[in-house]
């Protein structure tokens, strides 16, 4: 597969997104939404993204408005999100990933991850240039990077 362009039609992409028969959230660590977690049930991606996005709002990189438009956003994709654990065949699979392609560990579980879901159209979002190079050699599509 190949990367799709960085100048993504975003509006297209959530049309798209919202008449897809299954849909798939995948997010690389830096930024993650959630600390990965083998019972799946222990994981808590709201506190952690919605600590990122305070963090955002303080700094200035996003305004106050903007601020409350991306906790409305999370908190319907955490509502609308299935967790995925971390048994041992996929973290297996990620450290052979890790290996295969040099990728940091949780890099490795993400798209051990991602090839594990049997999905085809599924698309890896990430800005990690590593972790995109890895995914396009595993033959997933990816977008920005």
């Amino acid at each position: 597969m190949e990367r799709l362009s960085p100048r993504v039609d975003v509006e297209g992409f959530f049309a798209h997104l919202a008449t897809a028969p299954s849909r798939v959230l995948l997010l690389d660590y830096d930024g993650t939404l959630a600390p990965f977690r083998v019972e799946r049930d222990h994981a808590v991606p709201y506190p952690e993204a919605r600590a990122a996005l305070a963090a955002a709002g303080r700094s200035g990189r996003i305004d106050q408005a903007g601020l409350r438009t991306a906790v409305r956003d999370l908190e319907a994709a955490c509502t609308a999100m299935a967790l995925v654990g971390v048994d041992w065949a996929l973290a297996q699979h990620a450290g052979e990933i890790a290996e295969l392609y040099a990728l940091r560990g949780y890099d490795a579980v993400h798209l051990a991850t991602a090839l594990s879901v049997d999905e085809p159209d599924l698309v890896l979002l990430t800005w990690d240039r590593d972790l995109a190079d890895a995914a396009v050699r595993a033959g997933r599509a990816v977008i920005p990077a």
